[in-house]
C-alpha cells in the first residue's frame, strides 16, 4: 500500500492495491479510482447542491456527514457511513459525475475509521472504488471487521428504519448482505495510505487533504475544495454537539486545538465548513468547536483548583454547554479532560 506525503504532495496514480508510490522528483498522476462503477442516473436519497460540483445529503441520515464532489465522469465521495446507505452513495457519485458510457471512477476518503464513517467501505471497494485515508487509520479500521460484518448484516433492516417506501435504497442495502458471509479485515481499509497532505483531483476541482496531528483521533483527516470555498473537517468539528475524544488514540484536548487553529489557517476567506456531524453552516463552526475545547479545559482547571472531584465535575452542565446535543458525551469529555490536566497534557 502507497504512503504518500507532503514531499510528494499529488497523490499517485493507482493502477490496484499495492502500488507503488512514485519516487521523489518523478511525475506525478493525480489520483482517481482504480475502478468503474455502473452508471446511476438518479440519486436514490435526497440531495442538495451545496456548491457546483459539491453535493451533500440530509443531515438526519445516520451516520456521519457525507459529501460528494464529482465533474466530468470522476467522483471524490467523503466518508462511507453505514452499509444501509453506501449503495446509495455510490450511485449518487455517479450520477453527478455525469458519467461516461463506461462509468464513472470513484474515490473514497476516509476521514477518520469511526464505524459511523466507515461501515460502508467495504461496500465501496467491492464495487472498485479506490479507498484512502491516513496511514493510522489502516490498523483501526483492520481492527473492526465484526462492526462491518454486522453494519452489512444488518443494511436493509436500517434502510427500512430510513425510509420504508424508497425500494431502490432497500433494494441495494439487502444486496449488503451477501459481502457480510466472507469479510476480511482487508476488505475495508485504505489502498491508499497518506501522510500530512495530499491532493485529489477531480477535473477543475482539487481537493487538499491535511493531517494535523491528533485530535478527535490520531488519524483526522479535513478535506479542503478551495475552487468552491468548502472544508469539510470530519469530526474535528461536531455542530451543536459535545464533542468524542477517542482516548485509545492518545489525543489531547490541547492537540485538538492546535489541529482547529491550522484548519482556520487553510482558507484566504471563510468558508463552508461541513462538520462530521449535523448541519453545515456558513459561519465558523471550527472557531466554536476551538471555542468548547478551550473552555473546557479552563472549567476543569477551575474545578481542580476549588477542590471539586473528578466524579463531581463530570456530572456539571457548564454554561458553554448548555443546549448542545450527544449529552451521554459530555461526562466523557470532562472526564477525558480531567485526566490530561492531571497528567499536565
Amino acid at each position: 500500500m502507497p504512503v504518500i506525503d507532503r514531499r510528494t504532495f499529488v497523490a499517485a496514480a493507482v493502477s490496484g492495491v499495492g502500488a507503488a508510490c512514485c519516487s521523489a522528483g518523478a511525475p506525478i498522476a493525480p489520483l482517481v479510482g482504480r475502478g468503474r462503477v455502473t452508471n446511476e442516473t438518479t440519486p436514490i436519497l435526497p440531495w442538495d447542491q451545496l456548491r457546483p460540483g459539491v453535493w451533500v445529503p440530509p443531515s438526519d441520515l445516520s451516520g456521519g456527514n457525507v459529501a460528494v464532489i464529482a465533474s466530468a465522469g470522476r467522483a471524490v465521495v467523503i466518508d462511507s457511513k453505514f452499509a444501509s446507505v453506501a449503495g446509495a452513495l455510490m450511485h449518487a457519485a455517479s450520477a453527478f459525475a455525469e458519467a461516461p458510457a463506461d462509468g464513472v471512477r470513484i474515490t473514497l476518503v476516509t476521514t477518520h475509521h469511526h464505524g459511523d464513517h466507515t461501515s460502508g467501505n467495504a461496500t465501496f471497494a467491492h464495487s472498485g472504488a479506490t479507498l484512502v485515508a491516513h496511514i493510522n487509520a489502516t490498523p483501526r479500521i483492520a481492527g473492526q471487521v465484526d462492526r462491518y460484518r454486522a453494519s452489512l448484516a444488518s443494511a436493509e433492516e436500517a434502510a427500512r428504519g430510513i425510509d420504508a417506501s424508497n425500494e431502490r435504497l432497500i433494494e441495494l442495502a439487502a444486496a449488503q448482505a451477501a459481502l457480510s458471509t466472507n469479510l476480511r479485515p482487508s476488505s475495508s481499509v485504505p489502498m491508499v495510505a497518506i501522510g500530512e497532505h495530499a491532493e485529489l483531483q477531480v477535473p477543475t476541482m482539487p481537493i487538499e487533504l491535511r493531517h494535523f496531528g491528533p485530535g478527535h483521533t490520531d488519524n483526522d483527516l479535513v478535506a479542503r475544495i478551495d475552487s468552491q470555498n468548502v472544508v469539510h473537517t470530519g469530526d474535528l468539528v461536531f455542530n451543536g454537539l459535545h464533542p468524542f475524544f477517542d482516548a485509545s488514540a492518545g489525543v489531547t484536548a490541547r492537540g485538538w486545538i492546535e489541529s482547529l487553529r491550522a484548519v482556520e489557517q487553510l482558507c484566504d476567506e471563510e468558508p463552508i465548513d461541513e462538520p462530521g456531524h449535523e448541519p453545515l453552516r456558513h459561519d465558523n463552526l471550527k472557531r466554536a468547536q476551538r471555542s468548547y475545547i478551550e473552555q473546557l479545559i479552563n472549567a476543569v482547571e477551575q474545578a481542580q483548583a476549588s477542590g471539586s472531584s473528578k466524579e463531581a465535575t463530570t456530572e456539571q452542565v457548564f454554561d458553554f454547554m448548555e443546549g448542545l446535543g450527544f449529552d451521554r458525551i459530555r461526562p466523557i469529555a470532562i472526564g477525558v479532560v480531567w485526566d490530561q490536566v492531571v497528567a499536565g497534557l
